[in-house]
This record gives structure tokens, C-alpha cells and sequence, in this order.
């Protein structure tokens, strides 16, 4: 799941959104998004009990940050689906997946294996972007203040005292990968592809994407599978309710 997906998702999971929410949904990407990431995967991505039970301990005003986290991680929340939407919307379908495949070459410069294995999930799930972007224009307005409004310094702070690592590295990975955002500020889906491009830059496939390749891409995803998005966006948050059912 992608940036606005995950924002979405977890706004249904928890029933309330603000900015250390948005937080906790968007910093797992860290890894493997940011190269230079001082949090592993183990610690950002899947531990997001450990920053839940310093909160709980030491500053339960911000418990929202851990809460977040966990909407966001395979153990407890959307990432655990990462991968079967490729089932979800394609099953068997060889002809439509090469077809939607062959759009992805030419839109991110890589080949053929690589836009049916690695990217496909990445771009089918930039479909439910496009989806939220146009279906749910009032959560982007919310995103974008959130994003705007988050407190880094505080944020930081929490997560190098939770993980014990220098909180100077954290801060400064942090502003970069929530600069991001700020930067691009996603109103449109036009703003979400030049963030998306810069992005996912780093990766070790290095896709050059095109970004009118890339926004005709991810538009025919997106109506090819309309009908089935509100089905998968149910089908995720009560996933999550049940398996954070002892946090909510």
C-alpha cells in the first residue's frame, strides 16, 4: 500500500486522524524509501509495540504515534496484504496482468520481470490512490494539513528514546522523509505521481518513470478494478480491527 492508502486506511481503523497518526502510517516506509534509514525494518516497521508500551509508560498523550505505526506493519496492519492484490484484482487473468505490466515498463524504464514481480503491487496499489484522490477529496485536504502541521522534533524525540538510537540521525531522517510530502503537497493526482517518482528513486531497481506513462498507468488501474475498491478498503480495515483489537 502506498502513501494515501495507508493515510486512509488507518483514519477507518482508528476513527480519528491527525498528524501523529499520519506519522505513524507513513514512517514504516522508511524502509526500504529512505537509503539512509538509521531504523531498520525490524524496528520502524515491524515493533510498533515498542514504541506503544514507552507511550503507555512514559507519554500516553501521543499514543496516536504507535497506533498509526501499527495500521501500517505486516504483524498487525495493511502491509499484511501487500502482495495479494495482485490476487485480488488480477487472479488468473495472464492477459490483463501482462497488459497492465507492459503499461508499467514503459511508464518506470524497467523490464518486463521486473514490472510483473516487484512493481506490480506497487502500481495496483497507486490505483486506490487515484480511488481515495477523487472519491474522497476532503481526507486529502486533511492529509495535506497533517503532513504540514506534524511535530518532528516531538516525533523524533519518542523514537529514538523508544529505540535507544541518536536522535540528531532520526530527526534528519525523518524531516527528509516527511519533506517529502510537505513538498509535493498531493492535491491531485498529477502532485501524487512527481512525489511518487521521487520516492521510490532509491530502490534498488532505480525506476526512471515517466510521469504521464506513469499517471496513464495507474488511471486504467484504477478504472479497470473501480467497482472493487471500496470492497478492498472493507476488507483491510476490518482485517485490522481484529488483529489490533487489544490496542483500539
Amino acid at each position: 500500500m502506498n502513501l494515501i492508502g495507508h493515510n486512509f486506511i488507518a483514519k477507518r481503523v482508528l476513527g480519528r486522524y491527525n498528524s501523529l497518526i499520519a506519522a505513524g502510517c507513513h514512517l514504516p516506509d522508511m524502509v526500504p524509501f529512505l537509503k539512509d534509514s538509521l531504523l531498520t525494518f525490524d524496528e520502524i516497521h515491524e515493533s510498533p509495540e515498542t514504541v506503544y508500551n514507552y507511550l503507555k509508560e512514559n507519554d500516553e498523550k501521543n499514543i496516536d504515534l504507535a497506533l498509526g505505526l501499527m495500521t501500517h506493519s505486516v504483524k498487525f496492519g495493511a502491509d499484511k496484504f501487500n502482495r495479494d492484490i495482485d490476487d485480488w484484482l488480477l487472479g488468473n487473468n495472464k492477459k490483463l496482468k501482462t497488459e497492465i505490466a507492459e503499461k508499467i515498463t514503459k511508464a518506470s524504464s524497467i523490464d518486463l520481470e521486473t514490472a510483473l514481480g516487484p512493481r506490480m503491487h506497487n502500481y495496483l496499489w497507486c490505483g486506490l490512490d487515484f480511488y481515495i484522490l477523487d472519491k474522497h477529496p476532503t481526507f486529502i485536504s486533511e492529509l495535506n494539513t497533517a503532513y504540514r502541521e506534524m511535530g518532528i522534533p516531538e516525533i523524533s524525540g519518542i523514537l529514538s528514546r523508544a529505540f535507544h538510537k541518536p536522535l540528531e540521525i532520526i530527526q534528519n531522517n525523518i524531516k527528509k522523509h516527511i519533506g517529502l510530502v510537505v513538498k509535493h503537497k498531493i492535491t491531485s493526482k498529477e502532485n501524487f505521481v512527481s512525489f511518487w517518482k521521487e520516492f521510490i528513486s532509491e530502490i534498488p531497481e532505480k525506476d526512471l518513470i515517466d510521469t504521464d506513462k506513469a499517471a496513464d498507468t495507474i488511471n486504467f488501474i484504477e478504472n479497470e478494478f473501480y467497482e472493487q475498491w471500496e470492497i478492498i478498503i472493507d476488507r483491510v480495515v476490518s482485517d485490522i480491527k481484529k488483529r489490533m483489537s487489544s490496542y483500539l
